[in-house]
Order: structure tokens, then sequence, then C-alpha cells
């Protein structure tokens, strides 16, 4: 039986089919940018060590490295998006109302109360805690615990309804925080949570929190420093505060974030990004860092930032923080005299070198409160 003309065509274009993404890895006619905010597996080598790891990392090397990837990507989240009105990574990322888009992971535990702390790890607090306090005190230092609400926590009404109905009262956060009050009243504790549920209120119907990515924006990041400042004030720190109406409304149009990116929706799910940006001439100057050796991690690009305020009066501060601090770092070291600012990958250690070198008056833990738990596992018990 001869072969038509169908059968005959189906061989160059499957060759063409297969070629097709490889030829636009290396010629580049459809782009493919890295919109996924991690690097891509490398091209491995192997090794007779470990015949078998190769397989595995080249067959991730041929994933991430595809032709059509971030625009099949892109289409992907498209049709889940207005389609089927589901996330295309639900165990990342998941949709709710009203173009809302959530990362899961222990922010949803921690906002659900499905994640929760044992007594043991509740003791556990204590010790680590008692140990800075003792250790802070031995130097002369003041030290301040500040607590960052997830995004779940500010805009809990935004949630799918079905989690909404499974929510716990009271969650992980309150529980540890009336623990340590409790067990460690000398330790002061700064919980912005109210302060920026408030400012979703008085600033609606703008918000205070990205919709397409799991931070808040500048203009939330600006109530969080007011409500640190403040904190501190209320403790007898000197630092300076600004009134509202110093600053004007900015904004962002057709803005992405991170979420947007893991679902391949940059671009297609946009949202307006709220600034509040300073009328006065600032009186900060940015200083070299420090030499030292930064650690690699995903954000190693913001492990230090120094800065000296005109006004020398004010008090010498040193800020340990994660990615919700950036949008802080301007009007945090507009509020103090001396400051540096230690991203130390999300460790929220308590950084004796830095102490050693920088010899601050006041130390700042600033920790978002899906990553509480990094206090007890990401360093050395009681020491870290």
């Amino acid at each position: 039986m001869k072969k038509g003309f169908t059968h005959i065509a189906l061989v160059p274009l499957l060759c063409l089919s297969i070629a097709l993404p490889w030829l636009n890895h290396w010629l580049g006619f459809v782009k493919n940018p890295n919109l996924e905010n991690r690097q891509y597996q490398a091209f491995p080598t192997f090794k007779t060590s470990a015949p078998d790891s190769f397989a595995l990392e080249f067959n991730g090397y041929i994933s991430d490295h595809f032709g059509f990837r971030t625009p099949l990507m892109q289409q992907y989240g498209k049709l889940n998006l207005h389609i089927f009105k589901k996330s295309p990574l639900p165990q990342t990322v998941y949709f709710g109302k009203e173009g809302w888009m959530f990362y899961t992971y222990n922010e949803l535990g921690s906002w659900d109360g499905s994640s929760k702390f044992s007594a043991t790890e509740l003791d556990t607090f204590r010790q680590k805690f008692r140990h800075r306090l003792d250790y802070y005190k031995q130097q002369n230092i003041q030290y301040y615990m500040v607590v960052i609400p997830c995004k779940q926590t500010i805009y809990g009404d935004k949630q799918p309804e079905d989690l909404v109905a499974l929510k716990k009262v009271p969650n992980r956060t309150d529980i540890l925080l009336q623990h340590l009050r409790t067990s460690l009243p000398d330790l002061k504790i700064i919980d912005t949570r109210e302060a920026i549920k408030a400012a979703r209120i008085k600033q609606a119907p703008r918000q205070v929190f990205c919709k397409t990515d799991n931070h808040w924006n500048p203009m939330g990041a600006w109530y969080a420093h007011e409500a640190i400042v403040q904190g501190l004030k209320k403790y007898g720190v000197n630092v300076k505060t600004h009134k509202e109406q110093e600053y004007k409304l900015d904004s962002i149009l057709n803005y992405s974030g991170n979420l947007a990116q893991f679902t391949g929706l940059t671009g297609t799910a946009s949202e307006t990004r709220y600034i509040l940006s300073a009328r006065y001439q600032r009186g900060i100057e940015r200083l070299d860092n420090y030499d030292c050796i930064v650690p690699q991690f995903g954000n190693s690009w913001e492990y230090q930032y120094r800065f000296k305020n005109r006004d020398s009066s004010l008090a010498k501060v040193l800020f340990v923080r994660d990615s919700y601090g950036t949008d802080m770092i301007d009007d945090l070291a507009e509020s103090t005299g001396e400051s540096l600012f230690i991203f130390d990958a999300w460790q929220y250690g308590i950084n004796k070198q830095w102490v050693n070198i920088f010899k601050p008056q006041v130390v700042v833990l600033m920790i978002v409160e899906n990553h509480l738990e990094n206090i007890i596992y990401a360093t050395p018990n009681p020491g870290g």
C-alpha cells in the first residue's frame, strides 16, 4: 500500500517541530526571557563519581532552556486565568477574588491557622530571644522585634470563600506574640499588622499590597515604616518622624509582580503600584558598603545598605531585614542617624559580626510573619 502525501509530509513536519525550539534557542527569533524569578539549570558536568545525577540535571537543563518555554507558559497562564479560573501553579500561587493573587507555602498556613507552633517550638523561641536580650544588654544595645504582616493578613477578604471558611482564630502569630509577651516581658515588640490594616481602610480603593505580588507596595511600606518609627519613639529611641502631608502620591501603571511572573502572566495580569514620595529634600547620604564576604542567596545584591544622616544626634541603628524591608530603607534611614541594613538570607540572626563592626545603639529585627520559624531553625540554638 502506497503512503499518501499526508503521511510523507508528516516526517519533515515532525522533524521541524523537534528542531524549531532549538533553532529558536540559538537564533532567538521568538523572545524567551526568564520570568520565573530563579536561575535556570546550567549545563551539567558529567562526574564519574555520580553518573546518575547527570541525567537528572540534563533533564532539568532541557526543561529550562526549551526554545518556546516562556511564550508557552504565558499562553498556559492566560488559559488558566480566563478559561479555567485557576492557578497553573497552585502549589506556589493561588488566585483569590477580583484578580488578587496569593503566595501559597507558609503564607497561607500562617494566615489560616493550619501552620502551628508546638509547645517545644514556643519554648525555643523564648530561649532564643532570652539569649539575644542578654547578649545585646552586655553590649549596651537596645533590641526590638518588628512583626510584618503577610498579604493574607491584610487582605483576608480577597481569599477564595472555601479558604475563608477554614480560617482558625487565633493564628500562630497571635499565639507566639502572646507567649513572648508573657514569658519575656522585657522583649520589646512592635506589631505593624494593625497599622497596615488601618492604612488599607484609609487609602481604599487604592491598595497597600500588590495584587500580583506577595509584597506590599511602597505606599504600604511607608505606613509600616511609620509604625516602626512611632514604636521606637514610644520606647524612648531618638528617631525623627515625618508627617504624611510631607509626601505625595505617585503611581506606576501596568505593574506585574512576582506572582504574575510565576504563573506566566507578566503583562497580562497587571495593576497600579502606589508610592508615597517625599516632597522634602532628603537628609541622608548613601555610604560605601563595608568590605565583607557577601553570602550567596536569592537577594545577595541587597545584602548591605549603609547610610549617614545629616542629623547625627539621632540613634545609630542596625536593621536586620528581609525583602519586605526594601521599600522602607530610605524612610527608615531618614528617621535615624547612621543606619545599616542587613538582609541575612532570611536567617534573622543575632549578627554579632555586624554588631562588632557597626557598633549600633539599637538593633531592630524586622521579620514577616510567615518566616517566624526561621528564628529558631535558620541559626544555631540559642547562639544564632
